[in-house]
């Protein structure tokens, strides 16, 4: 019988390299033009990728980092705020990235300290930038094979790829009503984050919506309470055009490109926060369907076979991992005096290890609040360690990451801030195959089959396949012989011939 084999050109999407790098950037506000001593108080940042391009040995990543603080001027009661903008070029190194190729990329503020210096405001931050490059391949590979004596093994694997994606910009606009209890005075910094966001097919293309929470820090007319946190959720909702025939599901990522938040304070006893948010919202369809081809073939006659393989290494979808805790904290505050109100608390969690399903690290914690007996807005600032377990083990590649909310802070005891928030971690990783997939078969002649081998012991990880393999013997037959034995045990007889 002669060699029959179909062959099949297969197609999909695989990682060609990821990396990370720790990026130091140093960014200053405008001057003040006041060269006095200064104590920042707060200090925020936001960070925003436009972009990822794929070079021959790098990708390029392109953003912007947008810094802001709160500082008072040596023997002045006045808060003051500063901000800086700075544009962001990393040119990231990785091997295997080639031009054209599909580059993503992401990254986090891990930790932000400010200064004033010489009238400036200096703001020195770490970031940690992560990108990925992929690209579409095809193979032509064994999909079956017949002959006399051939016995093939057949593997199915998953082959994902990108079949549409879409990228809109969306503004909001709301006003935020604020009690006429606060004679709010201005807007003194906000800040933002994206929540929930979730995507639906519609005619056309697809639906994405989710929320942005809004902070802001305003200043108040109230001697007892100068500063308050005003919170707000605004959801959004975009349509993406996208050809209505992809196949394949859909998955959705929003991020902040600006935030402006102005008080509207022509009716004091009416006031309210305009708000100006764009939104970038973008979505990708994955289609992944299943494949087979041939991975392993042998003779049991007097023909034996070579195969010659293609090895493929592809995408065949995201795992994904996550997990929450109720973080606790407690700021010592220096002079011991008693606190008279709580104004405003930020957390910043800064992960220093991911081992396992374990992600540790400490928690930077800021409060603004007003000691007890006095007027002047004092900051307070500690660190505590966390802990989150996630749902599953993270791999060496995993990107991760952790987010704090419903930040706030209380007076337990004279002397002492107990800080809480709402602490998520959320980690997503590609889930990589590595496939010896068989390009061609070839015959040749057979060695003399080993007869002599009626038992064989079974040695560490050797499956039914090796053992018939190894003696050219069907492994069906091998099933027959042995009945039950799916995977031999280590050392455990196997019977060949009976």
């Amino acid at each position: 019988m002669a060699l029959n084999m179909e062959k099949k050109t297969v197609s999909g999407e695989r990682l060609a390299g990821t990396a990370r790098v720790q990026v130091p950037l140093r960014s200053e506000s405008a001057s003040t033009g006041v060269r006095e001593a200064a104590e920042v108080l707060w200090e925020d940042a936001r960070l925003y990728i436009s972009g990822a391009e794929a070079h021959d040995g790098s990708v390029r990543v392109e953003g912007t980092l947008y810094c802001q603080a709160l500082y008072r001027l040596e023997g002045d009661s006045a808060i003051k705020t500063a901000q800086s903008e700075t544009a962001i070029g990393e040119e990231i190194e990785m091997e295997a990235a080639r031009r054209g190729m599909a580059a993503t990329a992401w990254g986090e503020v891990e930790h932000l300290e400010a200064e004033y210096v010489g009238g400036r405001v200096v703001f020195s931050a770490a970031l940690e930038l992560g990108c990925e490059a992929t690209e579409d391949f095809e193979a032509q590979v064994v999909q079956s094979a017949a002959g006399e004596g051939l016995e093939v093994k057949i593997s199915r694997f998953p082959l994902r790829r990108a079949t549409g994606e879409a990228r809109e910009r969306v503004t909001l606009r709301d006003e935020v009503s604020l009690p006429s209890a606060l004679r709010a005075r201005g807007v003194l910094l906000s800040r933002c984050a994206v929540r929930g966001v979730v995507c639906q097919r519609e005619e056309g293309g697809l639906r994405v919506g989710g929320e942005v929470l809004l902070e802001a820090l305003v200043r108040c007319g109230v001697e007892e309470r100068p500063l308050a946190m005003v919170k707000y959720a605004m959801p959004f909702e975009q349509a993406l055009l996208l050809p209505q025939d992809a196949p394949g599901e859909p998955a959705a990522q929003a991020q902040v490109k600006a935030l402006a938040c102005q008080l509207d304070d022509e009716e004091p006893e009416d006031a309210a926060i305009r708000v100006s948010c764009e939104v970038d919202v973008s979505a990708r369809i994955y289609d992944t369907r299943e494949a087979a081809c041939v991975t392993d073939a042998y003779g049991t006659a007097d023909t034996d076979y070579a195969v010659k393989t293609e090895p493929l290494s592809l995408s065949s979808g995201i795992n994904e991992a996550q997990g929450r805790s109720d973080f606790r904290g407690e700021i010592l505050l220096g002079d011991g005096a008693g606190v008279g109100a709580v104004l405003a608390a930020r957390v910043q969690p800064c992960v220093s290890e991911a081992e396992g399903d374990a992600v540790r690290g400490v928690v930077e914690s800021v409060c603004l609040y007003v000691p007890a007996g006095r007027e002047q807005v004092a900051c307070a600032r500690g660190e505590s360690p966390f802990e989150i377990r996630l749902d599953q083990p993270l791999p060496e590649n995993a990107r991760l990451r952790v987010e704090a909310a419903d930040a706030d802070a209380v007076s337990v005891v004279t002397g002492r801030l107990e800080v809480r928030a709402s602490l998520t971690a959320k980690a997503s990783w590609r889930q990589e195959t590595a496939l010896p997939a068989a390009a061609d078969l070839i015959p040749s002649p057979a060695a003399p089959r080993p007869s002599a081998i009626r038992i064989r012991y079974a040695q560490r990880g050797e499956t039914l396949w090796d053992i018939a393999r190894l003696c050219r013997v069907r492994e069906e037959d091998l099933r027959r012989l042995n009945p039950g034995m799916e995977q031999p045990e280590d050392g455990s007889p196997v019977i060949v011939w009976a």
